[in-house]
């Protein structure tokens, strides 16, 4: 992984996490450890989502990879426009 900041999105189609950088997707993974993350999600993305039903990456996030073991006490922070109006703080863009 690139050590240069990257966005990261849950891919429902290959069920694993697809990595971005520069707009274009460069990695497929089962599971990543970002630092220094920022969720951001596109709240006209979520409301048309929540309109139409149909998926689309309306939320990602932005932060570096990491090389090390992860830490105790890890969070899993999640976003469900459907069901729920907000999971986690966010940056809106």
């Amino acid at each position: 992984m690139p050590e240069t900041p990257v966005e990261v999105y849950r891919n429902l189609t290959r069920r694993c996490w697809s990595v971005r950088q520069g707009g274009r997707v460069i990695a497929h993974s089962p599971w990543l450890l970002l630092r220094d993350v920022t969720m951001i999600v596109r709240p006209g993305g979520r409301d048309r989502v929540r309109r139409t039903g149909r998926n689309e990456v309306h939320a990602w996030v932005r932060g570096t990879p990491a090389q090390h073991p992860p830490p105790a006490g890890l969070e899993r922070a999640r976003d469900n426009p459907v069901d729920t109006v907000d999971d986690v703080p966010v940056a809106f863009v």
